[in-house]
């Protein structure tokens, strides 16, 4: 059975029959034609209804928007600090394997042997697509005037996925240093000590790029859970107990193994000062409720200031 097309009054009809208050109907239009009806409606709803058609007495349009407008909000400010992430982690990368083999990053004998082809594959297609294009850029600068491109130069281009690939592909000694160097940096700002085994740091590593899809295609992140649960690590998870490790709460906690503790904090207050404005806007839904579905726990701002303040 087909399933008809729906104009926006009827749209906003059929809310208002489920028990849905559209106080400002026009607004309500302007939204929904500027915003995907299925991604408002079908995506946030849950949070202020009592049943699958039936919203909470009281609830109304504006604040279904507001959680809406929230999830956005939220993947701004992930994505901004997801990013200062990545910069520190190509920086380190790059850094201690110019160290070792200097350029020589396209010799196989400095990966694993059964990771080099791929990885090397795909570093070298990316030099060619860069060398290809007509305008200028430091790729095609390095190759024509070194006929060599420093590893820190070329990192800029690596996607996320290209980042986890050449740390997967690295030897284990080359590994161990650059985890011990952010174990390192990790208990000088937050005062614990940490193992870091690669193993594990590679999941927290596809986690993170998964979270980072989610945010960079603007896919749905309330209620989101991650495909793989993070290795269980106290002293990367403190000051919080019995977390659950597959969560974008987890992930944000994992961060902080490559923001410095202003960033961190700055990040933090962000997060919060963006629930206080959905809070505003709340009629029968609940922001512990809300944030409850991606991983935190009710005290988590008080608790991770208190982990800042140390």
């Amino acid at each position: 059975m087909a399933i008809s097309f729906k104009s926006i009054d009827e749209q906003i009809e059929i809310l208002e029959k489920r028990g849905l208050k559209v106080e400002n109907r026009t607004k309500a239009k302007k939204l929904l034609l500027r915003s995907n009806y299925y991604d408002v409606v079908n995506g946030y709803s849950s949070f202020i209804q009592q049943s699958s058609d039936k919203y909470k007495e009281g609830a109304t349009f504006d604040e279904l928007y507001a959680i809406y407008a929230f999830d956005k909000r939220l993947k701004v400010v992930i994505f901004e600090y997801l990013a200062q992430s990545e910069a520190f982690l190509r920086t380190a990368v790059a850094y201690y394997f110019s160290k070792n083999y200097g350029a020589d990053y396209l010799s196989s004998q400095n990966f694993i042997a059964k990771k080099a082809p791929k990885l090397l594959g795909k570093i070298q297609k990316l030099i060619d697509f860069q060398n290809s294009k007509k305008s200028t850029n430091a790729i095609k600068h390095y190759s024509k005037k070194y006929q060599e491109i420093p590893l820190w130069v070329l990192v800029n281009f690596f996607e996320f996925g290209h980042l986890n690939l050449f740390f997967g592909g690295l030897l284990p000694r080359d590994k161990a240093e650059i985890l011990n160097y952010i174990a390192d940096l990790y208990k000088e700002e937050y005062g614990k000590t940490l193992e870091l085994l690669p193993s594990d740091f590679e999941i927290y590593l596809i986690n993170i790029k998964e979270i980072r899809n989610k945010v960079v295609h603007d896919n749905l992140l309330l209620k989101y859970s991650l495909i793989k649960e993070f290795p269980e690590n106290k002293n990367l998870a403190f000051p919080f107990n019995d977390l659950k490790t597959n969560t974008v709460f987890y992930t944000l906690l994992t961060m902080r193994l490559f923001l410095s503790k202003k960033q961190y904090t700055i990040f933090v207050n962000t997060i919060k000062n963006r629930v206080k404005s959905l809070e505003r806007c709340l009629k029968t839904g609940d922001s512990k409720e809300i944030l409850g579905s991606i991983g935190f726990p009710e005290n988590w701002f008080g608790l991770l200031t208190e982990t800042q303040d140390n």
